[in-house]
């Protein structure tokens, strides 16, 4: 039996179980585990990106589409939106952690600054 601490890539490790569910999903690293997300594109003109998916059209223009958690930047590409910078995603007692595609709530130590 292998044990996954709460700082292991389980789709870096290739530890996940995604692959069962077909071609068409992919893995995404959660704290301390993992999900499963079924593409947004599909067949030879689809390529995964980091955050999202480059879609060649018919009239061959690329086109991206960006997962949860990502937006389109100025060089068209999908880049990590910061939720932690929004405001009240936490409760006034918990540290905002912001991850690729995501974030969590940490609660603060009684010896915390803030």
């Amino acid at each position: 039996m292998r044990f996954v601490s709460a700082d292991d890539d389980e789709c870096a490790l290739k530890t996940d179980t995604c692959g069962v569910l077909g071609p068409d999903w992919i893995c995404r690293n959660t704290l301390g585990s993992f999900r499963c997300d079924k593409k947004r594109c599909t067949g030879p003109n689809c390529r995964v990106l980091q955050g999202g998916f480059n879609n060649m059209n018919q009239s061959n223009r690329s086109s991206v589409k960006c997962l949860r958690g990502y937006e389109t930047d100025q060089n068209n590409k999908c880049t990590d939106i910061n939720e932690c910078r929004l405001a009240n995603r936490c409760l006034k007692n918990e540290m905002c952690i912001n991850t690729n595609g995501s974030y969590y709530c940490l609660p603060r130590s009684k010896n915390s600054l803030r």
